[in-house]
């Protein structure tokens, strides 16, 4: 589930289904953080199965969640039965896309005159949710031989992170584009780079 800017809370619906035909009677539903609440729905006419009722509230700075919910029934109340594994994003003002940057490439690179813009060049569009300017600044690469620059598009509310690949590394290598930004809760942001040198 997906948490867009502006949005406080998103809902999510599993269903357990008990294999052995069994009548199924969760006992408890735990969480792995408190932002999370999941509650069993009103008995269904099959009583094998269970649905439950999840609620993810926005909670902290934007970010990528990976979190789970341990399900225990009455017949075996300390042991979890079941997981629900719940992946997402909690969306802040202004986002990156893509997310990640990859290269792959082969060793030698062409001399500068014969590289295709495709094979070295990677953009990244940095845009505002809410439709307000804001700032970047202070481009940096983990990775020698990338180059970064910032260029500033629709009156500030959006800009490319435009990455190029200068010099290749001695082997496959991963890091990070980092920027520094005018919105307090997402002040320095990352993308994810991987470089993939395959040699001749």
């Amino acid at each position: 589930p997906s948490l867009a800017f502006g949005v406080s809370q998103t809902e999510q619906t599993a269903t357990l289904t008990r294999t052995d035909g069994k009548p199924l009677s969760v006992l408890k539903l735990t969480p792995s953080k408190t932002w999370i609440t999941a509650k069993v729905e009103p008995a269904a006419a099959d009583k094998t199965t269970a649905r439950i009722h999840i609620e993810i509230q926005r909670d902290g700075s934007p970010r990528h969640f990976n979190e789970s919910i341990q399900v225990y029934t009455a017949d075996r109340p300390n042991i979890p039965i079941s997981t629900i594994y719940l992946y997402g994003e909690v969306v802040g003002e202004i986002s990156a896309n893509p997310e990640s940057l990859y290269w792959s490439v082969t060793d030698p690179l062409p001399k500068a005159t014969d590289r295709p813009e495709a094979l070295v060049k990677r953009l990244v569009t940095v845009t505002s949710a809410n439709g307000k300017p804001f700032e970047l600044k202070n481009p940096q690469s983990t990775i020698p031989g990338i180059h970064v620059e910032i260029v500033p598009k629709e009156g500030g509310k959006s800009y490319d992170l435009v990455a190029k690949l200068d010099e290749l590394p001695r082997e496959t290598v991963a890091g990070n584009l980092s920027f520094d930004t005018s919105v307090a809760s997402q002040s320095r942001m990352e993308v994810p780079v991987i470089v993939n040198i395959s040699k001749q």
